[in-house]
């Protein structure tokens, strides 16, 4: 089977041999795409065991949920796509003490006295945005999406109504008329 040029690049680095079947070269360039979440689970965990036969697998599954991605297309900042958790805890956090150690507090800040008076009420406000586990406040000018198809049923409603007694007006004068044209 002639396989497309990445998959067979993708098949090269994974480690297998022989002939792939179709379903494993659609599931090869799923992942090419990173589009890997669009399998089944059940396509997802067949996937996931063939790449665990193959010793020193190069693929990196994210622990919370299941992700799959190969190093070279791994996010910049080493972390899930899907949820945020870094690929390789250990390789997180020995970055994030090295980057820390690297970067130091400014000499300025190392030989500074302490202020002797501090102000506190410009520390108690937030100057970064809300963390995601805080409820968010909604724009009073955003509607509800609840109320505008609410709004939109009334109104076809309305207007349905409305055809419907122009219909019947209009068959009332018809029939009227037919009927005084056979009086006369």
């Amino acid at each position: 089977m002639e396989l497309p040029s990445e998959a067979a690049e993708l098949a090269r680095t994974l480690g297998w041999t022989g002939e792939l079947e179709r379903d494993q070269e659609e599931a090869l360039t799923l992942l090419l795409d990173d589009e890997f979440e669009e399998l089944l689970p059940d396509g997802q965990a067949q996937f996931h065991q063939r790449l665990a036969a193959v010793p020193e697998s190069p693929l990196e599954v994210c622990a919370r949920c299941g992700c799959a991605c190969l190093p070279r297309y791994r996010p910049d900042n080493g972390c899930c796509r899907r949820c945020g958790r870094w690929l390789d805890p250990e390789r997180g956090r020995l970055r994030w003490r090295r980057d820390a150690a690297a970067s130091g507090p400014a000499p300025v800040f190392l030989h500074a006295a302490p202020p002797a008076n501090p102000a506190w009420e410009l520390c108690s406000e937030r100057s970064s945005p809300s963390p995601l586990g805080e409820r968010l406040r909604a724009d009073p000018e955003n509607p509800d999406w609840d109320e505008v198809l609410a709004a939109v049923a009334a109104r076809r409603k309305e207007e349905e109504r409305l055809r419907r007694e122009e219909e019947e007006r209009l068959r009332r004068e018809e029939e009227e008329r037919l009927r005084r044209e056979e009086e006369e």
